[in-house]
């Protein structure tokens, strides 16, 4: 299978879950509205430009980290009977998978959003 399809593939189950888009469109506001006080603020209220720089990519990372453990408690939940020694059925498996895509998901789009913020902030430092 070639990278673009799988890519492909990954990009759509992930928007497919309700829970990672919720994730993803919290994360994408943060950022942007961190890009966009940045820029706009006028320059006498330096403090506030230096926080917003600081404060914003580390929201972006707290909210990824919560997605990833919100993910995984929900992957963990999916296994409803499943006790030390006990048969565990194809769907608790796929809930399992499920709430580990949720983790992954929000974690790789956390990181690479506060690179990209970092990045955009050093580039742009005001």
């Amino acid at each position: 299978m070639p990278i673009q399809n799988l890519l492909n593939t990954m990009v759509s189950q992930l928007f497919d879950n309700p829970i990672f888009f919720a994730f993803f469109a919290l994360i994408s506001i943060v950022a942007v509205a961190s890009a966009v006080f940045y820029s706009k603020l006028p320059k006498e209220k330096a403090h506030v430009i230096e926080q917003i720089r600081i404060i914003g990519p580390s929201a972006v990372l707290s909210l990824a980290i919560l997605g990833t453990f919100f993910g995984i408690l929900i992957g963990l939940f999916g296994l409803e009977n499943a006790t030390f020694g006990s048969t565990i059925d194809k769907r608790e498996i796929t809930n399992l998978i499920d709430g580990l895509k949720i983790a992954f998901g929000t974690s790789v789009y956390g990181l690479i959003i506060s690179l990209l913020m970092k990045v955009y902030f050093v580039a742009f430092r005001r």
